[in-house]
């Protein structure tokens, strides 16, 4: 047992970091586009969020296609009862900011938008 999890803390102390990833991804993407054959390599995370942020901001990607059903009408009864809401998240918080704007969200929320 006390083998298997050094084994797990070596292999996970031996994974590539954020910036060296993204650059193997990129490096995929390169050659992949290269190839032709770009539809193969999948997107990252970064890349997606980047699409969906575009999509709301040119306005292609309707804002209420983006949050959980009935969540509107839950923020809209809770601030009509007189409850101050607040918003944490563990994503950084200007990226936060922007996306509860472009989500039309900053409405509940007012200044009180909190992230890492």
């Amino acid at each position: 047992m006390a083998d298997s999890i050094e084994q797990d803390f070596e292999r996970l102390n031996n994974l590539p970091d954020d910036a060296a990833r993204r650059r193997s991804r990129q490096t995929q993407r390169n050659a992949a586009h290269s190839a032709g054959i770009q539809k193969s390599v999948p997107r990252s995370p970064d890349d997606r969020i980047a699409s969906r942020r575009e999509g709301l901001r040119s306005g292609a990607i309707d804002s209420t296609r983006m949050v959980v059903p009935g969540s509107y009408h839950l923020l809209d009864t809770l601030q009509s009862h007189g409850c101050c809401l607040f918003l944490a998240s563990g994503t950084d918080e200007v990226q936060v900011r922007a996306e509860v704007a472009l989500g039309r969200l900053d409405r509940y929320f007012h200044n009180h938008i909190y992230g890492a």
